[in-house]
């Protein structure tokens, strides 16, 4: 098992498609196929199971997924360390919406030489590294750091999104897809005022629940600025305010000069992707 392997073995598990796993690549999908066969044959598993068109991870596929992404992590951080490149690393709350962070984060790395590193762990954890100086900064949902180093911040919309074929459907009919660590008590109460609150799923990514809406009759809490493909269902809504920390006593490089212009910049303009 290689380190391409697993590569390929991460991409077939977001993508849930072999095809699209090797499209994504650039490589064929014998190659991808192959790539598979491979870790199953070497360790004797299985890592996924078919259910209609796509691929879903097996026990197995599920441990492995997790290790890998660490390992591949581990590596990429050896290998900026070794190539010197100019790297920000950035404390990640739970709640901060991943997938749109991600985006931000190819955005930029588009535009300069810079490479961002998320730190992905529970606030408590992020506030001890950021005191250690083993982050750079952090990017937290509001009152989770008391801190005088709050640069900015960005604050999103949240909208009760299904989609269109199912606005026919009664509200009772709906099952909840819950993605946020948290929803404001009066936003609870109107849901439940107005819906059954049956939790189908549970899920921190957002590509996941956008994924899930697709599947049946369900709805979700989407950041307004990507919710045009869906239909807002209700009045019931709620912002969520995300902050960015670093410490204004310490040394500010150059990347990171233009990391605080760019983060500035979505503070007036929104984000656009």
């Amino acid at each position: 098992m290689t380190l391409r392997d697993l590569e390929i073995f991460l991409e077939v598990a977001n993508t849930k498609n072999m095809s699209k796993a090797g499209e994504n690549l650039h490589i064929s999908q014998p190659t991808v196929s192959h790539a598979i066969a491979q870790i199953e044959k070497e360790f004797n598993v299985v890592l996924f199971e078919r259910v209609s068109k796509s691929l879903f991870l097996s026990d197995a596929g599920y441990k492995l997924y997790h290790s890998s992404k660490k390992l591949l992590r581990d590596f990429e951080d050896i290998s900026l360390e070794l190539l010197n490149t100019s790297l920000i690393k950035i404390g990640i709350s739970e709640d901060v919406p991943l997938d749109l962070i991600e985006k931000f984060k190819r955005n930029l790395e588009n535009k300069y030489d810079i490479c961002l590193k998320f730190v992905l762990k529970d606030s408590n954890v992020l506030k001890k590294l950021f005191e250690n100086n083993e982050l750079d900064c952090l990017f937290l949902g509001e009152n989770l750091l008391s801190s005088k180093d709050d640069l900015d911040f960005i604050d999103l919309n949240f909208v009760l999104c299904t989609k269109k074929e199912n606005l026919s459907l009664s509200p009772h009919n709906l099952k909840f897809i819950s993605w946020s660590n948290s929803y404001p008590i009066k936003v609870l109460k109107a849901l439940k005022e107005k819906y059954i609150l049956d939790t189908a799923w549970e899920s921190s990514s957002l590509d996941s629940v956008l994924k899930l809406l697709e599947l049946g009759p369900y709805f979700a809490f989407l950041p307004e600025i990507i919710s045009k493909n869906y239909e807002i269902i209700s009045d019931i809504n709620f912002k969520k305010r995300f902050i960015l920390h670093y410490k204004k006593d310490k040394f500010i490089t150059k990347e990171f000069k233009i990391l605080l212009n760019e983060f500035k910049s979505i503070k007036e303009n929104g984000l656009v992707f």
